[in-house]
């Protein structure tokens, strides 16, 4: 029976993006596995790796295009992180995915006393690019709820995946370690899995919320343009950075730009700053899905949340939501400052 093939690259460096018509060599599962026994023994630098979508173009590597363009064939992560053992492996990927065929070899830089590892999970029936991103997310947070977190740069469609190495000549005093296992059983169907439901709510969850966000940005946008060039608001605005401010009236940042209010009531980071076009320029705004900011009146309300700039954190948590106050203090601060 023939075989589908796989995206592969010859190392990191490895590129066609300037090739148009030209392909990337392709590997098989089987071929995958037989690796998992005899590895490659490269450099990290000449290590070749994988991105198991049959869209093998010269954009293969680009995460969009595979997002349009790529069939995936097989489910990866990758564990850098708590030196697990092979067994905590196996029992985590059996709690999410079942008895499923599955694949685990360590990585290229893992020692006797900290495994990393790779593992991956063959498909029944390819799933598009499109969905990729959402399955992989599920996959991982079921994961960490067994205790193993996942890197999750695999969740992102065009990530490189490198392929069973043991990098030659490593000093023994790191303790190199390379070990792998291929255990059998039925493909994983991920279409209508329990993965894939949670997966296809996630997916209809951020739809919304986007189309939430381009709401508000419209609102600011056109609330921003009713005030003139030089108001007291758009001046002050101008002034400050929205992520200090944020952070000075005591809004948590996750590292990604998402931020959790301090009358916040669930664990989530619901506030995103986001740009908008203001008389001034491109300014930055906040949009809340949070019923908790909505409710306690930050900003201003709409039918997902709430939005708004530097200054209506200022009215809200200076002001106590005076507005009039607020413009004449910040006019004040204004005038000081010039």
């Amino acid at each position: 029976m023939h075989e589908p093939l796989m995206l592969k690259a010859k190392n990191r460096l490895h590129s066609l993006k300037d090739r148009p018509g030209s392909e990337y060599d392709g590997i098989t599962w089987s071929e995958v596995c037989r690796l998992a026994t005899n590895p490659h023994q490269f450099t990290k630098d000449d290590a070749p790796f994988a991105i198991f979508s049959d869209y093998r173009s010269h954009d293969g590597r680009s995460f969009s295009a595979q997002r349009d363009h790529g069939n995936f064939l097989a489910l990866a992560g990758d564990i850098d992180e708590g030196n697990p053992a092979a067994s905590t492996v196996k029992a985590a990927l059996e709690s999410v995915f079942g008895q499923v065929e599955m694949l685990i070899y360590s990585s290229s830089r893992s020692s006797m006393i900290n495994r990393k590892w790779r593992y991956l999970v063959p498909l029944a029936s390819s799933i598009p690019g499109s969905d990729y991103s959402f399955i992989q997310s599920v996959a991982f947070a079921e994961m960490a709820r067994h205790g193993i977190n996942c890197d999750k740069a695999l969740t992102r469609e065009g990530q490189a995946i490198y392929l069973p190495n043991k990098v030659p000549g490593r000093d023994p005093s790191e303790h190199p370690y390379y070990h792998s296992e291929h255990h059998l059983g039925g493909r994983f169907e991920a279409v209508g899995s329990a993965l894939w439901e949670r997966a296809a709510a996630e997916q209809r969850a951020e739809l919304e919320r986007r189309s939430r966000i381009q709401e508000a940005s419209r609102k600011m946008a056109f609330r921003a343009d009713a005030r003139d060039d030089g108001h007291p608001i758009d001046s002050f605005n101008g002034a400050v950075s929205l992520a200090m401010v944020m952070q000075g009236y005591g809004y948590e940042a996750d590292g990604r730009g998402n931020y959790r209010s301090p009358v916040q009531s669930s664990k989530s980071f619901a506030t995103k700053i986001i740009e908008f076009n203001g008389p001034s320029g491109t300014r930055e705004g906040w949009v809340s899905l949070s019923g908790s900011d909505a409710d306690a009146r930050i900003g201003k309300a709409f039918s997902g949340g709430c939005y708004g700039d530097a200054f209506d954190l200022y009215q809200h948590f200076e002001h106590g939501g005076d507005f009039s106050r607020a413009v004449r203090k910040a006019a004040l601060l204004n005038n000081i400052g010039g």
